[in-house]
């Protein structure tokens, strides 16, 4: 898009934040101090990985690094210097100082270069983005948005006092570096609270959590005739079946009072969902499929559907407290379990699902058990590899081996761990809040400085209006740059 006819609406837009201290500052098209250079269209055929000259492309803007080389004969007067500001001219017009090593400048990158003496370019860095942040916005297109050297030559900026701007960058680059720190750190908690939880997982399963519990009561973990009678009980029958035994269990040392168990012994059922052609018709009954099991909880986007009358129902309907246990993903994401809380309702479940229906141990227990470094360990140990996916079937699921507290311990011991993982839960909502604070801190910093509020004005500093007029006589007397010289001994030229 060519924006030359908007550009004085973009005028009025950009006075929006200068105002207050920093009404008295001229505005100065940013082609009247920086030098525009567009990039060069180099000869893609003379791409490649590893050979030649780096090439600084429109997706090296965003990332920072090229990984593209380009081996040809070379124009000069197209280098990429670190410390050269770049913009991209295509997407959403980012703008990055370059760091990385020396390189060519490609076309739809824009490198722009000012007198330091004129214009802090440290200054520029900052406010570039706002400026092309609202041309982004004034720019409607269905395709990819396009910047010209024009419209960025014809940007209105304003012009600080030389020795102004150098507080300005100062301040900047002290408040953002603690907005950064603070950032860093913020970007820490979820690893933090998922260790909190396995941590708390793990204090509960050795008997650490419940050790007050255990002080005062003493209970004992169910016998055998006990969980039978429990199983029974939710099915409806007796086995037909001894349960299975312990294949596998965790090396962990367990209070006298609790039981090592095989899963089986603790469920009633345990069941593989519908493996029927699902649809996106709203209309019908919701099918949990692997991917809607996330961080030890059920996530109801992305659903598929069947019939309200499909013939597997109501026997695939799942019902509260039903444990879903993920039997095939990738490797690390299958095993991963969450309970079904009963809404909303009716709700079936795919056939990469195993329904667990528990008898003998709480739901949400048998759920953090299958979620902890201990669980993993044991997936780890007995996933089979199909094809790019892991895969845990249900007999080697139900001959897991699970520490069975007594049944008034499970209670305490899934009253603390739920009570532990909502506070680990809470922090990630408050630093997920603190980064979209710090986010609109930032915007409110640059806003500030830019009205001329963030660091004390000194009436020794030359007018920014004599810089201005230096700046034009300047320009009116420099000689115009000239580029496209080919290097020594080419044999041929570039120029397309």
């Amino acid at each position: 898009m060519s924006f030359g006819e908007n550009i004085s609406e973009l005028v009025e837009v950009s006075k929006n934040p200068l105002m207050g201290k920093a009404a008295h500052w001229p505005r100065v098209s940013l082609g009247e101090f920086a030098v525009i250079l567009n990039g060069f269209p180099w000869k893609s055929e003379r791409f490649n990985n590893s050979i030649g000259t780096p090439l600084i492309r429109i997706r090296d803007v965003t990332t920072g690094q090229t990984e593209t080389f380009y081996d040809g004969p070379i124009t000069e007067g197209y280098w990429i210097n670190p410390g050269d500001l770049l913009v991209g001219m295509d997407g959403d017009f980012n703008v990055r100082r370059w760091s990385a090593e020396r390189g060519l400048l490609n076309q739809r990158v824009c490198k722009i270069t000012v007198d330091p003496d004129q214009y802090d370019t440290y200054l520029l860095e900052y406010l570039l983005p706002a400026y092309l942040r609202l041309i982004n916005q004034a720019t409607s297109s269905v395709t990819v948005k396009h910047l010209s050297s024009r419209t960025l030559a014809e940007l209105p900026l304003p012009i600080p006092p030389l020795p102004e701007q150098r507080r300005i960058v100062a301040k900047l680059d002290a408040l953002t570096a603690c907005i950064a720190r603070a950032r860093t750190e913020l970007n820490r908690v979820p690893m933090l609270t998922e260790n909190f939880r396995q941590a708390a997982s793990m204090a509960a399963f050795t008997g650490m959590l419940t050790a007050e519990w255990r002080a005062t009561n003493s209970e004992s973990a169910q016998s055998d005739d006990e969980l039978e009678a429990a199983a029974a009980k939710v099915a409806g029958s007796k086995r037909r079946k001894p349960p299975i035994v312990i294949d596998w269990k965790p090396n962990l040392e367990i209070p006298a009072s609790w039981r090592w168990v095989s899963v089986d012994q603790v469920i009633a059922a345990a069941q593989y969902g519908t493996s029927s052609k699902t649809s996106d018709d709203a209309d019908g009954v919701p099918v949990l499929r692997m991917g809607n099991i996330q961080s030890g909880e059920l996530d109801w986007t992305s659903l598929k559907y069947l019939p309200s009358d499909h013939d597997e129902f109501p026997d695939l309907l799942l019902s509260t407290g039903d444990v879903l246990f993920n039997r095939t993903n990738s490797f690390e994401l299958v095993g991963k379990s969450a309970v079904f809380r009963g809404k909303p309702a009716p709700i079936s479940f795919a056939s990469y699902l195993i329904r667990l229906r528990c008898s003998g141990i709480a739901p949400d227990l048998l759920v953090r058990y299958l979620n902890s470094p201990v669980g993993r360990a044991w997936v780890n140990r007995v996933a089979s590899q199909q094809v790019g996916q892991a895969n845990v079937n249900g007999t080697k699921l139900k001959a897991l081996g699970f520490p069975l507290p007594p049944v008034g311990e499970q209670t305490e011991m899934n009253r603390l761990l739920t009570s532990a993982f909502a506070r680990a839960d809470r922090f990630e909502t408050e630093a997920a809040r603190a980064r979209a604070l710090l986010d609109r801190l930032e915007s409110a910093i640059l806003a500030k400085a830019f009205r001329g509020e963030l660091v004390p004005q000194d009436d020794n500093d030359e007018p920014a209006s004599v810089l201005l007029e230096r700046i034009r006589a300047q320009r009116a007397s420099a000689p115009k740059p000239k580029r496209g010289r080919r290097a020594a001994g080419e044999a041929e030229s570039t120029t397309a």
